[in-house]
């Protein structure tokens, strides 16, 4: 019976070092995504404040996270809970440029692969705003998609890309013969003629 209890305190022990492993990397892998985002480490170990944070980072609006308190919702509300923490790794992941791999470790294994990603070389990339319509959207901010279902983004912001549009209209209206064109003169009497004519309508001198 004695060795039982030991045996029991020992395990006691053991569960309680892990538990406090875990949660110091959660802080610290926290805290270093904070400083990516171009935030103050400390505000990763606040609690709730750090989920606001992380979820307007994220998704756009801050208070977003208090999705996460629906699991008090009896059955459904874990459901709902455990599909908005998935999105919730998703875009997670997306907004540092991880794949579905990283998401589905964030999923698991939040603690280390949000240490992974804290001291990983990703860079931040911000998202275009959460849209409860499309949950599992995550375009970048400044992009646009055409076609919800092919993945293909189109930068609209770029300096090429409004140098190609600018270049196109004028490309446009020089076809089209909105572009000025050089004006000619008779060489003979100063008048002035017009495009496609070959002869001066007022003295008659063929055009240069």
């Amino acid at each position: 019976m004695e060795t039982y209890l030991y045996l029991l305190a020992g395990m006691g022990v053991a569960v309680a070092l892990i538990s406090i492993a875990v949660a110091v990397l959660f802080i610290v892998g926290t805290c270093k995504v904070f400083t990516k985002m171009g935030r103050q480490w400390w505000e990763g170990i606040i609690p709730f404040y750090n989920l606001f944070v992380l979820a307007e980072k994220t998704f756009g609006n801050g208070w977003w996270f208090l999705c996460f308190f629906i699991v008090c919702v009896p059955v459904i509300g874990g459901i709902l809970a455990f599909l908005f923490n998935i999105v919730w790794c998703i875009r997670l992941a997306r907004s540092f440029n991880q794949g579905t791999g990283f998401t589905v470790g964030l999923v698991l294994l939040y603690p280390i692969f949000i240490l992974i990603l804290g001291f990983g070389d990703a860079q931040y990339t911000p998202l275009a705003p959460f849209d409860i319509a499309h949950p599992f959207d995550v375009t970048p901010a400044g992009y646009y998609n055409t076609y919800a279902n092919n993945g293909f983004n189109n930068y609209t912001n770029s300096e090429f890309n409004n140098n190609m549009n600018n270049n196109y209209g004028a490309s446009e209206n020089f076809n089209n013969g909105n572009a000025t064109a050089p004006k000619v003169f008779c060489t003979n009497c100063g008048a002035e003629l017009q495009p496609g004519q070959n002869f001066c309508t007022n003295c008659g001198t063929k055009r240069a």
